[in-house]
């Protein structure tokens, strides 16, 4: 009877390994990830820089958005995974992006940095 005790407490001390998330924001961008802080920092940087360059090349003015309103970005570490979370494996998508109020976008660092 000991063991079955022992091993139900062995049992219920192990808990499942989870990834850790975290979160990054700039002045456009707030950025989810299951990368490191430092990998989450260099992609919202190429975030602002891409940002500008389209400001630049579009010639328009804008004003810097509320905190509420930055675009909202869940980042994963490739696009196989972006495909996983979009169900569409085999298929050559690298992000998603879903209009919504809170704007919302899966996207993987590969797809940025191929962008600039």
């Amino acid at each position: 009877m000991r063991w079955l005790f022992a091993l139900l407490a062995l049992v219920f001390s192990v808990s499942p390994a989870r990834a850790q998330w975290f979160e990054v924001s700039s002045d456009h961008f707030l950025i989810y990830g299951d990368q490191s802080e430092t990998q989450l920092l260099e992609f919202a940087q190429r975030l602002e820089m891409l940002h500008a360059a389209m400001v630049l090349r579009h010639k328009v003015e804008l004003e810097k958005p509320s905190p509420s309103n930055r675009v909202v970005i869940y980042s994963v570490g490739s696009t196989t995974q972006v495909r996983k979370l979009a169900d569409m494996k085999g298929s050559s998508v690298a992000g998603i992006y879903i209009p919504r109020p809170w704007r919302s976008c899966p996207a993987s660092e590969e797809q940025v940095t191929s962008m600039i």
